[in-house]
């Protein structure tokens, strides 16, 4: 097989290292620093428009795609596509140190995080504090990318990486909503049903225009889930009329876990609501509620980002136990008054990575 980038240059394939849908992909030892993902025949059949879209992303990734000085990747983006034999095939994409990163659902779930083992040894270690910074950075990249006119649309926890640092890399990149230079819009034509907003739920994703504010609804519940401990915002004890309605239904009707008066009541066990600073609960509210039947009222990801930055500044350690952070201006530990253990409070000090850098690089925009 001859493969070959469209300004000609050679592509020398090596080893299949994962399987999906789409496509394969390949290690690729000539040019380095990259992967290539070759599409299977029957997908390009149902995607015409492949080549044009990998070509429009090749040619205008977001600013910050990768880390300038580090080289760290932030975004598996299409760097170029590859031909076979003059027909178009796949793309390149630049490798991503997947062994040192883990899926984002793994460090919202606490018992993913107490379990960590071998080389994720260091998810013992996420304290509150790291889970704040995670949600900063998460909010920072969605931000560049709409920032770019890039709608993520697919925005599920496993095209979320995420690394000791607590810092971010989306994969997936190539399924994302963007715009040819001519204006063509290529749509993002997959999607998990439990991260579309209310007014996609019944849309037929391969011809829908998506608006920033379809990712908003989705970065508002992993944002949720990383600083509530695992909790879903349209999950709790329900005291309605009659068993309680899907998710989707609740998301519609802008019932969540929250609400005033509302049906719906966290799980006892859950984090105390007013463990965040009054600023993020009403953006949470604004994401869930108004943002229901309106979506432009779902808060901005630079609005979360600079929210989430503040918190980070006002955290204090417990000096009853050194794995709880909370809100300094609370009146005492909430994990202590839980009475149960903080998020890692079995990790290590020697598998914990250091924040600062990842603050400095990352969350101020």
């Amino acid at each position: 097989m001859s493969y070959r980038t469209a300004s000609g240059q050679p592509v020398t394939v090596g080893r299949q290292l994962a399987t999906g849908g789409e496509g394969d992909i390949f290690e690729v030892t000539s040019p380095r620093g990259m992967v290539f993902k070759k599409y299977k025949p029957a997908i390009l059949v149902k995607m015409p428009a492949a080549e044009r879209k990998l070509r429009a992303m090749a040619g205008s990734p977001p600013p910050q795609w990768r880390e300038a000085g580090t080289g760290r990747v932030m975004l598996a983006w299409p760097c170029q596509i590859v031909l076979e034999n003059g027909r178009f095939v796949g793309f390149l994409m630049p490798v991503v140190d997947t062994r040192n990163t883990v899926e984002l659902h793994r460090v919202a779930n606490p018992s993913d995080r107490r379990n960590g083992t071998g080389a994720t040894t260091w998810l013992r270690g996420f304290t509150w504090k790291y889970l704040v910074h995670t949600a900063a950075n998460l909010a920072h990249v969605t931000h560049v990318l709409h920032k770019s006119g890039v709608v993520v649309g697919d925005f599920n926890e496993r095209n979320i990486l995420v690394t000791p640092h607590a810092l971010i890399t989306l994969i997936d990149c190539d399924s994302m909503q963007v715009k040819a230079p001519g204006g063509e819009p290529f749509f993002c034509r997959v999607g998990r049903p439990e991260f579309t907003p209310p007014e996609l739920m019944n849309a037929d994703w391969t011809r829908t225009f998506r608006h920033p504010s379809s990712d908003l609804f989705a970065l508002a519940i992993h944002l949720y889930q990383l600083l509530m401990d695992g909790e879903h915002p349209f999950r709790g004890v329900w005291s309605g009329n009659g068993e309680k309605p899907p998710v989707q239904q609740l998301a519609r009707q802008g019932i969540w876990a929250h609400q005033r008066g509302g049906p719906l009541r966290p799980r006892p066990a859950a984090i105390d609501f007013g463990s965040l600073p009054g600023s993020l609960q009403k953006l949470f509210r604004d994401a869930f509620e108004g943002g229901a039947t309106s979506p432009t009222r779902r808060p901005s990801a630079l609005a979360w980002n600079q929210a989430l930055t503040g918190l980070a500044t006002r955290l204090q350690p417990c000096k009853a136990d050194r794995a709880h952070f909370y809100l300094a201006d609370l009146a005492g530990c909430p994990w202590c008054r839980r009475g149960q253990p903080a998020p890692a409070a079995t990790g290590r000090p020697e598998t914990w990575a250091p924040l600062s850098r990842a603050v400095r690089r990352f969350m101020p925009l």
